[in-house]
C-alpha cells in the first residue's frame, strides 16, 4: 500500500485524519483484490464459525450445523480456504492428513505443541536449563527429564501430555501428530515389528537463541535470517574471510531442527539396518548399515554433514548467504 502525499495528523483536534482516511480509501479501491467478487456462502461460513464458538471443529461438525439449516456444504473446503488464505482461521486443506480440521484460535495449536516443546524457564546452579514439566500421569514422570536431554519421547508419553492438558480426543491426536510430523517439528521411527512408536523432537531442551559471537559480526539491520539461500559449494573459511561483510545471512531460527527431521524421516524409510537417532544440542548422528551421518551446527551461519561409507569420509558445509 503506497500512499504518495504526507498527511499531518493530530490525534487530540482531529486534524488530518478525515484526509488521510480518503486517501487511504481511494488507494485501496485500485487495487486489484477489491474487485475480487466474494460470494455471500463464504460470508455466511465465517459467520456460523464464529457462532458455534470452538476453537477448533472437524469438518463433519462444520457440514452437520450447515445441512440442518440447508445450507449447501459443496464449496465447504473452498470457503474453508478462503477464510484462511485471509487469516481469519487457519486451514491446512492441502495436506489430506490434517484437512478435516479447521482451526479457529491458533493458541489452542500453539499450546498443544509447546506442551512438549518448551523454552527453558530458569538454569540449575550448574547452568543447564530447566524446563518447566507439562501436566502428565505420574507413571511419565520420570521420562521428562531424560527426553529433555535425548529429545526422544514414545509415543504413549506423548498422547498422556496431550489428554492431561485438554487434547484428549484420539482425532485430535492424530490431527496434532500429523501437523508435527508434516512441519518436522518431529519425526516418528519403530526399531522393529511391534515395537512403539518413538518420536525425535530435536527442538525439545533447547533454547532458541542466536549466536551473538556471529551476530555481532554484521549489521543486523541489512542481514536478517529469513532472506537468505542455502550455498554448498566452495570452502566456508576462505569465504568469510573474503566476503563476509556482504554475502553472509544467518539462518532462520529453527532450520537446523527443521533438517534434522528431514534426514531422520528419510533413514527411517529403510527397513533395516537403521539405529535410533542421537539428537544433542546443535547436532545429531545417524546410522544406517554401513553409513554414517553426523550434522553439527557450527554456528547461525553454517551445518556441516559428515558422511562416512566404508571409512571413507565427507563433509558437505551448508552456508546461509543473503539473497
Amino acid at each position: 500500500l503506497e500512499i504518495s502525499s504526507p498527511f499531518p495528523v493530530d490525534s487530540k483536534t482531529g486534524l488530518g485524519i478525515y484526509e488521510l482516511k480518503s486517501a487511504i480509501e481511494k488507494t485501496l479501491e485500485k487495487q486489484e483484490y477489491m474487485k475480487e467478487q466474494v460470494s455471500y456462502s463464504k460470508v455466511i461460513l465465517h459467520s456460523y464459525l464464529e457462532d458455534i464458538g470452538k476453537e477448533y471443529i472437524f469438518l463433519d461438525e462444520i457440514k452437520a450445523v450447515l445441512e440442518k439449516d440447508n445450507v449447501d456444504t459443496d464449496l465447504l473446503k473452498d470457503g474453508l480456504k478462503f477464510l484462511s488464505e485471509r487469516g481469519l482461521i487457519n486451514y491446512f486443506g492441502e495436506f489430506p492428513t490434517i484437512s478435516n480440521v479447521a482451526i479457529m484460535n491458533p493458541g489452542w495449536l500453539v499450546k498443544a505443541l509447546t506442551l512438549f516443546i518448551r523454552e527453558p524457564e530458569e538454569k540449575d546452579r550448574f547452568g543447564n536449563p530447566l524446563h518447566s514439566r507439562p501436566e502428565m500421569s505420574q507413571k511419565f514422570i520420570k521420562d521428562w527429564e531424560p527426553f529433555q536431554q535425548n529429545r526422544l519421547i514414545k509415543e504413549s508419553m506423548l498422547k498422556d501430555i496431550w489428554s492431561s492438558n485438554g487434547y484428549e480426543e484420539p482425532e485430535v491426536q492424530q490431527f496434532l501428530t500429523d501437523f508435527a510430523s508434516l512441519t518436522y517439528l518431529m519425526s516418528g521411527f519403530s526399531l522393529g515389528v511391534g515395537s512403539e512408536v518413538t518420536f525425535a523432537v530435536p527442538n525439545a531442551g533447547i533454547e532458541l537463541k542466536a549466536d551473538q559471537q556471529y551476530r555481532q559480526m554484521f549489521d543486523e539491520r541489512e542481514i536478517t535470517g529469513p532472506k537468505c539461500y542455502l550455498d554448498m559449494s566452495g570452502d566456508f573459511d576462505s569465504e568469510v574471510m573474503k566476503y563476509q561483510d556482504k554475502f553472509l545471512a544467518f539462518m532462520p531460527f529453527g532450520f537446523f531442527e527443521r533438517l534434522v527431521s528431514i534426514l531422520i524421516k528419510e533413514m527411517m524409510s529403510f527397513d533395516r539396518g537403521v539405529s535410533a537417532p542421537v539428537l544433542m544440542n546443535g547436532a545429531a548422528a545417524l546410522s544406517l548399515d554401513s553409513v554414517a551421518i553426523g550434522i553439527k551446527k557450527e554456528s547461525d551461519l553454517r551445518i556441516s554433514v559428515q558422511i562416512e561409507n566404508d571409512s571413507t569420509p565427507d563433509e558437505l558445509n551448508l552456508v546461509a548467504r543473503t539473497v
